[in-house]
């Protein structure tokens, strides 16, 4: 008999196929909650994961639950629509790009990844999002910090050249974690409008 033993379940490829049953044959899983451990645990540890409660977080981090990666996070897969080629590329009113800075460049770890996005008035869907890039890769922080100057630097246009009317970019976001920390800073110091954030803070959800 073969044994998994995690204290926080993230939806990896093996954790989830173990726990649909699609490999390993017979799959036995058994989980417990932060609270049944209470009596280990001080009454402080608990009154900060009320903040938890009712959120995907809380699912995972505090009930151990296993969750569906395609409905855990913020932007859900099904939001997503191809763009129809023979309509015209639209007018950005605002661009936003994101990074989740890595811990280190070294190729076992997670990569830096990188989003941007674009913002727009459409008349049959309001306020939507046109996603422009997206990327990620292994770099030192030297590179990393270059290659966040260069992209703001960047101007976005289309095939027609008149993508966005030459549309720079108004906000980066940047996790407020690992190299993030100090690229925030510098970024700062720089004078380009980044924010940090943290993805980890609680968000509330239904059911």
């Amino acid at each position: 008999m073969q044994s998994i033993i995690t204290t926080t379940p993230k939806p990896l490829e093996l954790i989830t196929d173990l726990n649909e049953g699609k490999v390993g044959g017979d799959v036995y899983v058994s989980r417990a909650s932060s609270y049944d451990n209470r009596s280990n645990l001080s009454s402080t540890f608990f009154k900060q994961l009320e903040a938890y409660e009712g959120t995907d977080l809380g699912r995972q981090e505090i009930y151990g639950e296993i969750l569906d990666p395609e409905n855990a996070g913020i932007v859900k897969r099904k939001w997503f629509r191809n763009w129809p080629a023979q309509k015209p590329t639209p007018t950005l009113e605002y661009v936003l790009v994101s990074y989740d800075p890595a811990t280190s460049e070294k190729t076992h770890n997670d990569p830096t990844a990188c989003i941007a996005l674009g913002v727009f008035e459409q008349e049959d869907f309001a306020t939507s999002c046109i996603l422009l890039d997206a990327w990620d890769n292994h770099l030192s922080y030297p590179e990393l910090r270059r290659k966040v100057i260069e992209d703001y630097k960047e101007v976005v246009y289309g095939a027609d050249n008149t993508f966005a009317k030459g549309k720079k970019t108004d906000l980066i976001l940047m996790e407020d974690k690992s190299a993030g920390i100090s690229l925030i800073q510098e970024l700062q110091a720089a004078h380009l409008p980044v924010r940090s954030y943290n993805p980890d803070a609680p968000t509330r959800c239904k059911g």
